[in-house]
């Protein structure tokens, strides 16, 4: 009996490890602040976005400006997506297109739009 204790818990052991979604990008990439130069909503361009900016720390925290919304909170990566928990609790996960050391490229879905961000490294 005691074989299919041991057992269950190995198995189980191995398929909560194996669950893990390894991050898709260097979290070293993020560090550092990213001004919106372009947004697409729905296929149409914003080449004037209102002054989004993004600084992620190397301590996975984080701040946010867009326009006259500010949120702060902690980061992390999960596969090829970038999720940020603000100080409130609320939790939102967006698709890295690209990062590169000046390109940081998001893909997100806002209250029903399609939304793709172009931010530079500052």
């Amino acid at each position: 009996m005691k074989s299919i204790y041991t057992f269950a818990f190995s198995a189980f052991l191995l398929f909560a490890t194996s669950c893990e979604t390894k991050p898709a990008f260097d979290m070293a990439l993020f560090e550092g602040a990213w001004k919106c130069s372009v947004m697409v909503t729905d296929g149409t361009e914003d080449l004037n976005p209102q002054n989004i900016v993004f600084e992620f720390k190397k301590d996975s925290t984080y701040s946010y400006v867009g326009g006259s919304y500010t949120e702060t909170g902690k980061w992390y990566l999960e596969g090829d997506k970038l999720v940020t928990i603000a100080d409130n609790d609320l939790e939102k996960k967006v698709q890295i297109e690209k990062i590169n050391a000046d390109t940081l490229i998001m893909n997100m879905n806002d209250r029903g739009s399609d939304v793709k961000l172009i931010l530079l490294a500052q």
